[in-house]
């Protein structure tokens, strides 16, 4: 499985190409509803769901210590999550997709 190592100080992340059960935890830590600045929720749900290996803080991280990392090591993480994981950024179920035939590419072959 591929995956990106983030180096920064003495934090050491090491972030995966998303399984299914990565992506079935995205999508419900995402669709919970939240009061706490947005930003920080969609990268501690991406990070819970794609930091594999983590050296400097415990893992499961705590929403606290995710909020006291270094903003850089963050940004990077998730750079690196949206990297491996394009699919889970882009917008779903459009109007337009909806409306679209399927392509031959998009069938999977039994």
């Amino acid at each position: 499985m591929k995956t990106i190592t983030i180096e920064l100080d003495d934090y050491r992340a090491v972030v995966r190409r998303a399984t299914v059960r990565d992506g079935v935890t995205h999508d419900s830590l995402a669709a919970a509803e939240v009061e706490d600045d947005m930003q920080s929720v969609h990268g501690i749900y991406a990070w819970v769901a794609c930091v594999t290996e983590f050296e400097g803080v415990d893992n499961p991280i705590s929403f606290d210590a995710f909020c006291d990392l270094p903003d850089e090591l963050v940004v990077r993480a998730f750079d690196a999550v949206c990297d491996l994981n394009q699919h889970w950024f882009k917008p779903r179920d459009t109007e337009a997709e909806k409306k679209a035939p399927a392509s031959p590419t998009d069938s999977i072959d039994a």
